[in-house]
C-alpha cells in the first residue's frame, strides 16, 4: 500500500527538481520561488520521514493513511504554483545564464599556497622592507583591505619569505576571526614559539609566559583577520618591546583597526590587481600551465574585468569555467551572468559564492551547504569531513 504513494511523491519531487533547476537561472532572486523551494525541501523531510516510521512500525497507519497522502497533496499544489507562475520562462534556456554541469568535479586551486602568485610582488618588497628596516622599537604593519582582496595571500608569501625567516629568531601565525577565543589564540602563539604543545596555566599566567619566551627574541607574529580594536587591546601587552625589531603584523579588512594597532608604520593599503593581473591569473587558474587559445583572450579579459580585480572572486568564477574551458559561448555565458550575480554591489566575494554554488550538482550543494556547520577559519581534516558527509547521507 505504501509503494503508490512512494513513486508518486518521487515522480512529483523530480519534476519539481527539474522545474526549480531551469526557473532559478532567471529567477534567483525572486522570493515567491526561494519560499516554494524551502516548502518543497520541507515536505521531502517531512516524507522521509514519515515513510521511516512505517517502515519501524511507529504510528505506521497513521502515516500511511493522513501523513503521505497530505503531503503528496502539498507537493503536486507547488507543483500546480509553479508551472502557472513560470509557464513562460519553462520552454526557454536563457542564454545570459550558467547551465549547471552533469556531475563534473569543480577544481579550486588555492591562491594562498600558489608558488607563482599573480600580482603582489612589488606589494610584497614594500612590506618586507617595514617588517626588516625602521625603528629598532617594535611596530605593527598593518595592511588594509576588503574580502578577497589577497591580504592573507599576500601575508603568506612575505611570511614564508627567505628575507623574513632569516632576519626573526622566532615566527607565528594566527588566524583571529570574529569570534576568536582569547586562551587558545595565546595557546597557539605559544605553541609556535616555544614548541610546546600544552600550557595548562590560566589565561593571565599563559600570557605572561608567552611574553618572557618572547623578551630576548627578535619576533615577528602575525595576527590575521582581525576584526575590531578590543582583540588588539586583549593581545598588545602580551608582546615586549626588547628594542631589537620585532615587528607585528595585522590584516585586517577595516581602516579604523589598521589606524588603532598601527605605532611607527603607516598602513599599508594593499592594492586590486590590475587589468592585466587579473587577467593573468585568470587564464592561469583556467588553462594552468598551457596557453590561452588565441580566440579567448579577449573574452577572457572581459571577464577578468568583471571581478574588479578581486583575486578570490577570480579563483571562484576560473573553477567555474574550467568546465568549458575551450568553449567561447561558455565564456560569454559565464561573463554575462557575473553581470546579472554581481552588478555593481561591494559584497563581491558572497555574490560569486552564490553562483559558484547555483552552478553546482544538485548532489553537491547539500556538502557545501553543510560547511555552515562549522565556526570561522574552522581547520577541519577532509577525513572527518568525508565522515560526516557519509553520515549525513550527502555521499
Amino acid at each position: 500500500m505504501m509503494k503508490p504513494h512512494i513513486v508518486l511523491l518521487e515522480r512529483e519531487l523530480s519534476s519539481l527538481t527539474s522545474i526549480f533547476k531551469d526557473v532559478v537561472k532567471v529567477h534567483h532572486e525572486d522570493e515567491i520561488l526561494k519560499d516554494l523551494q524551502r516548502c518543497t525541501i520541507n515536505l521531502a523531510y517531512e516524507a522521509e520521514v514519515a515513510i521511516d516510521c512505517i517502515l519501524s512500525r511507529y504510528n505506521a497507519l497513521l502515516h500511511l493513511f493522513c501523513s503521505l497522502p497530505t503531503i503528496l497533496k502539498e507537493i503536486k499544489n507547488i507543483s500546480v504554483e509553479v508551472k502557472e507562475k513560470w509557464s513562460d520562462n519553462l520552454a526557454l534556456k536563457p542564454c545570459s545564464m550558467v547551465e549547471p554541469s552533469k556531475r563534473q568535479p569543480i577544481q579550486h586551486s588555492d591562491l594562498m599556497y600558489d608558488e607563482e602568485i599573480v600580482g603582489f610582488h612589488n606589494d610584497m618588497k614594500r612590506i618586507i622592507q617595514h617588517l626588516i628596516q625602521g625603528a629598532n622599537e617594535l611596530d605593527v604593519v598593518p595592511i588594509v583591505g576588503m574580502g578577497g582582496q589577497g591580504k592573507t595571500t599576500c601575508a603568506r608569501k612575505v611570511y614564508n619569505s627567505d628575507a623574513i625567516v632569516s632576519h626573526f629568531d622566532v615566527r607565528a601565525w594566527c588566524i583571529i576571526s570574529q569570534t576568536y577565543n582569547r586562551r587558545e589564540l595565546l595557546q597557539e602563539i605559544f605553541s609556535q614559539v616555544t614548541g610546546s604543545k600544552d600550557k595548562g596555566d590560566k589565561d593571565d599566567i599563559l600570557a605572561d609566559e608567552l611574553r618572557k619566551s618572547l623578551m630576548k627574541k627578535r619576533y615577528l607574529i602575525v595576527l590575521d583577520d582581525m576584526w575590531d580594536c578590543m582583540t588588539w587591546d586583549n593581545l598588545r601587552l602580551c608582546f615586549p618591546d626588547g628594542g631589537n625589531r620585532s615587528r607585528i603584523l595585522v590584516t585586517t579588512r577595516l581602516e579604523k583597526v589598521g589606524e588603532h594597532v598601527k605605532r611607527h608604520t603607516d598602513l599599508y593599503f594593499l592594492p586590486f590587481l590590475t587589468p592585466d593581473e587579473s587577467s593573468k591569473l585568470l587564464q592561469k587558474k583556467v588553462f594552468q600551465r598551457e596557453d590561452c587559445p588565441p580566440e579567448l583572450h579577449d573574452v577572457s579579459q572581459e571577464v577578468a574585468k568583471r571581478c574588479k580585480g578581486l583575486p578570490l572572486v577570480i579563483i571562484l568564477v576560473a573553477g567555474i569555467i574550467k568546465r568549458k574551458k575551450m568553449e567561447a559561448s561558455w565564456w560569454h555565458e559565464v561573463k554575462n551572468s557575473l553581470l546579472s550575480y554581481l552588478g555593481e554591489s561591494e559584497g563581491y566575494g558572497l555574490s560569486t559564492m552564490k553562483l559558484s554554488y547555483d552552478n553546482l550538482p544538485d548532489h553537491l550543494r547539500p556538502c557545501l551547504l553543510y560547511m555552515g556547520m562549522f565556526l570561522e577559519d574552522a581547520r577541519i581534516p577532509v577525513s572527518k569531513l568525508i565522515s560526516l558527509w557519509i553520515a549525513e547521507g550527502f555521499v
